[in-house]
């Protein structure tokens, strides 16, 4: 098949930069080789060219308009050109592209906002619901007895109550508030909780903030299963509910069960906490919060002297690294930005233990960016680094000798 070669009348190609044509080059290369060559078997037989979603995948035409996350990050011009060479193989193959992108961008630059993820669900359903009607459509059935047409009202009411009940499941799924009661059929001790509809059903808020803009109370961090261990103000308002006999020689001086007592903090937290006092054997007296009601009172202690360690690793990433954002918003993208400074700092560290020079970590950071682009013994400058740098020799020319 001879190269698809477009005639531009208008010269619009001299509008585009070598970029956004090197991008085109690849999507009409694209769709000469792969699409066009299968595209009318595919008509024939009915089916997708599925062979074809790899391909385009690896050349970035999938979500070619979002950035990060893998994405091409195309500019609208790039996207549109590579849209264009598309559809002139096969229009159903460019609406796949563009359905998969514009799918993807809600979830990707949306994030995981309770009302996408709810449309996300509910289109899924539909679609599977329109499959089978297609395929019970296909097949031949029994002649439907005419007394059965009286059930079409009730059906369709049931078939309405499903719908409703699926999308509000969806809904108590999406917002992480499924397990809000875990005493079922009660509620936090009582047969009809009081409830909030209005900020229940707010369909946009920011991500871990409440409808009002603020941070989610510790009642929405146990309904979604994040489990927390902090200090407890000395002017608390609780109730004791239970008390635990506390182990013996770790410290612990009480581990009891308590309920809030004050009209604003049992409004936003009435199930019931973990109270655990901790006294070490030098220093003040602890008391933790907790809504983790299993485990041992001597873990919790131990768990919020492991989260200052968690703090104090951190602080010294920012301080000796500059580690000041996240470069990704993924687990993956995550990890490798913490391995990579730890890997760096771990560097740093051998580094100070092997000099012969008292450095202090921040200060062998400091001085190292400055040195960076300096031509000179690593080794030596940690162990005398206020010397200045051996002077270079100066080159030696070789004489040539004629005779």
């Amino acid at each position: 098949m001879m190269p698809f070669r477009g005639v531009d009348y208008l010269l619009i190609d001299t509008q585009f930069s070598e970029q956004e044509l090197m991008v085109r080059q690849t999507a009409r290369r694209f769709t000469d080789e792969s699409i066009l060559p299968v595209i009318r078997d595919c008509f024939r037989e009915a089916r997708f060219p599925r062979e074809l979603i790899a391909e385009m995948a690896r050349l970035g035409f999938l979500g070619a308009s979002l950035e990060g996350y893998g994405c091409a990050g195309m500019s609208n011009v790039e996207y549109g050109l590579v849209m264009q060479e598309i559809e002139r193989g096969d229009s159903g193959i460019r609406s796949f592209v563009s359905v998969q992108g514009a799918f993807g961008a809600w979830t990707v630059t949306m994030k995981l906002q309770p009302v996408i993820v709810t449309i996300h669900l509910l289109l899924g359903l539909t679609l599977l619901g329109m499959l089978t009607w297609v395929g019970a459509r296909q097949k031949e059935h029994a002649p439907v007895d005419r007394s059965a047409y009286a059930l079409r009202i009730p059906a369709a009411v049931a078939l309405i109550l499903l719908a409703l009940q699926i999308a509000l499941g969806g809904w108590v799924s999406t917002n992480y508030a499924a397990l809000a009661c875990t005493d079922f059929p009660l509620c936090h001790g009582v047969l009809i909780p009081q409830m909030d509809f209005a900020n229940g059903f707010t369909l946009w808020r920011g991500l871990g903030k409440t409808a009002d803009g603020e941070y989610l109370p510790f009642a929405a961090l146990t309904a979604a299963g994040v489990f927390f261990v902090t200090r407890l103000k000395r002017q608390a308002d609780y109730t004791v509910v239970e008390r635990r006999i506390p182990p013996q020689d770790r410290g612990i001086d009480c581990d009891q069960i308590i309920r809030f007592g004050g009209p604003l903090t049992r409004k936003k937290y009435p199930g019931r906490l973990r109270r655990v006092v901790y006294r070490p054997a030098a220093g003040e007296r602890l008391e933790f919060l907790t809504n983790h009601l299993t485990l041992g009172a001597s873990t919790v202690a131990r768990i919020y002297k492991d989260r200052w360690q968690i703090e104090l690793f951190f602080k010294a990433l920012k301080q000796n690294l500059r580690v000041k954002t996240f470069v990704g918003t993924s687990a993956n993208a995550l990890h490798i930005q913490i391995w990579t400074a730890l890997i760096a700092l771990l560097v740093l560290k051998y580094l100070q233990l092997k000099a012969r020079f008292g450095w202090s970590l921040s200060n062998l950071v400091a001085l190292l960016r400055m040195n960076l682009l300096v031509y000179r013994d690593l080794w030596t400058w940690l162990d005398e680094p206020f010397t200045g740098p051996p002077p270079l020799a100066e080159p030696v020319q070789g004489a040539l000798a004629f005779s």
